[in-house]
């Protein structure tokens, strides 16, 4: 019976991820891993999986499959905590950098990443990353997967991507976050006195959105919602302030009472 040639070694782990432009990984230099399908022989230092996604091409270079990709982010332990004496990113949280980027550039789907009874590390990471998340929407942004993070350490669960309803039904708006001011679970309709509109703004998608930003932050007073709002500076490099202020703008918002206005709600899916 003739044997099966093995397919070409293809790229996968960080120095992937930084082809890919993965958030967490494009900036930072990695030694190339290669991996090819569990069946064929080893080779010293080439990563097998059992899972055969098809690989794709990024310019002239074949890579693994981005869900395989993502899978072997921390395969290399070592290369991780490394890299955070350059940017200060835990392990883990860098591997849910690139996650949640790949899931909002529709890269990956959830049920790609989880891989039932494997012990290895980057699985391990993994499942550490899904665990956390839950089944929510994508961030939308770097910045906004910080503040995630931040809001985590504060022991903060906000929704994500929640649509602004008005009196007619219409969507007016889609928030950040909308973070309750009580623990409860993620309704269909949400209201005002139920929480506070979080807004993460970055530079350099909002250059040019004055008015529409002023626009936004007057549909939230005209409907009665408490909002705060915060700069990707901010959320990166004083997310410490950034949450004092969400905590004081909570207290002042459970302080006064709740006035309805024009039937305004959240609708959460």
């Amino acid at each position: 019976m003739p044997r099966t040639i093995a397919p070409p070694p293809v790229l996968t782990g960080p120095f992937a991820a930084r082809l890919l432009d993965l958030d967490g990984f494009r900036d930072i230099d990695w030694l190339p891993q290669l991996c090819l399908p569990v069946g064929f022989r080893s080779e010293p230092g080439v990563l097998r999986t059992r899972r055969r996604l098809p690989p794709i091409r990024v310019g002239d270079v074949d890579l693994a499959h981005p869900a395989t990709v993502l899978r072997h982010l921390a395969s290399d332990h070592d290369a991780l905590h490394r890299a955070v004496g350059i940017d200060g990113i835990d392990p883990v949280d860098r591997v849910e950098f690139a996650v949640e980027h790949a899931l909002r550039s529709m890269l990956v789907e959830m049920q790609q990443l989880r891989v039932s009874g494997s012990s290895a590390p980057g699985d391990r990471a993994m499942h550490a990353v899904l665990n956390r998340r839950g089944h929510v929407p994508p961030t939308e942004s770097f910045a906004e997967t910080a503040a995630v993070q931040s809001f985590r350490v504060a022991g903060w669960e906000p929704w994500r991507q929640v649509p602004i309803i008005g009196a007619t039904g219409r969507i007016l708006q889609r928030c950040d976050f909308f973070l309750p001011f009580r623990p409860m679970p993620r309704p269909r309709i949400a209201l005002p006195q139920h929480g506070m509109i979080i807004e993460i703004d970055g530079r350099t998608y909002r250059e040019g959105s004055f008015e529409a930003d002023h626009a936004r932050q007057t549909t939230y007073d005209e409907l009665g919602f408490h909002w705060v709002t915060f700069s990707a500076h901010q959320v990166l490099h004083r997310p410490d302030q950034m949450l004092r202020a969400i905590e004081s703008a909570v207290r002042r918002a459970e302080a006064r009472p709740f006035r309805p206005r024009r039937n305004s709600s959240i609708r959460t899916d």
